[in-house]
């Protein structure tokens, strides 16, 4: 891999590290209700102001990760802004497309909410991938980003951002969905579980993205979480079979999860730190 592929790397995590912060830190269980009903507070409330961080985000880490100007820097940031729009216009239609499938007669047959809430954080991935790609296409030309360990250590972190969102912020809202799409006759229940349990699901995975990184901890590390959680649970497991189902799911969800996005996280930054002039 070369600065070509360097490149086209920074502008997918630099679209997507947006993304992420505009979805899971910055939109609040209010804004994600209101945008269910007026599709006018969507687009001020999180379309426009998605469109403006990427800006900003584009800005910061063209100072940052050093791209060496070449030739039109006016056509570069015209691509850029094009890039940008064109990937919260399709947000947008996404998020509609969403709100009146959930509302359709569909959700009667599949468990629709959360199967449209990982296939629509897929669908959006997707869209940033082929966007940022074509957009490396044509500022190639204009913009050579400089191979250093600095620009390659600060995309690494870049990577280790956008894991640690995935496990954290996108696993817990999908836990969620899950058990109480499985559990909605025990609704009081689900949530003192919930509550008491967020907290402990973030921890969890933060130290299996841990032991992911540090290979000789793993072990020891699984097996103490493992351990931990049933000692804590034991006794109400024992006596609620439902709750048993209840507490399995919710870790296997949580424990599958971290492994994966903290696997596929390691290997882009190892990727990444590889990549030679």
């Amino acid at each position: 891999m070369k600065n070509i592929e360097l490149l086209t790397i920074s502008l997918i995590l630099i679209n997507y590290i947006c993304h992420l912060s505009i979805d899971f830190i910055f939109q609040t269980n209010n804004i994600v209700e209101q945008k269910k009903t007026s599709y006018t507070f969507m687009l001020k409330k999180h379309i426009i102001p998605g469109f403006l961080f990427n800006i900003a985000y584009l800005v910061i880490f063209n100072i940052l990760i050093q791209w060496e100007k070449q030739d039109d820097l006016l056509q570069t940031i015209v691509v850029v802004c094009l890039g940008s729009a064109i990937i919260w216009l399709l947000h947008i239609g996404l998020d509609i497309t969403k709100v009146k499938i959930i509302k359709s007669k569909m959700s009667n047959y599949i468990h629709v909410d959360w199967i449209s809430y990982i296939l629509d954080q897929g669908i959006h991935f997707l869209i940033i991938y082929i966007i940022s790609y074509y957009e490396s296409n044509l500022v190639r030309n204009n913009n050579v980003l400089s191979i250093t360990n600095y620009n390659k250590n600060l995309l690494s972190l870049s990577v280790l951002i956008c894991t640690i969102i995935l496990i954290t912020r996108f696993t817990q809202f999908l836990i969620q969905k899950i058990l109480q799409k499985h559990f909605n006759d025990n609704t009081d229940n689900d949530n003192k579980t919930l509550a008491s349990g967020t907290s402990i699901g973030v921890i969890e995975r933060l130290l299996i993205l841990f032991a992911v990184i540090e290979q000789s901890l793993f072990t020891p590390i699984i097996a103490g979480i493992i351990a931990l959680k049933s000692v804590t649970r034991f006794e109400k497991i024992n006596k609620d079979s439902k709750y048993a189902e209840y507490y399995l799911l919710g870790s296997l969800i949580s424990m599958l999860s971290a492994l994966v996005f903290s696997t596929i996280g390691i290997y882009i930054i190892k990727m990444i730190l590889k990549i030679e002039k």
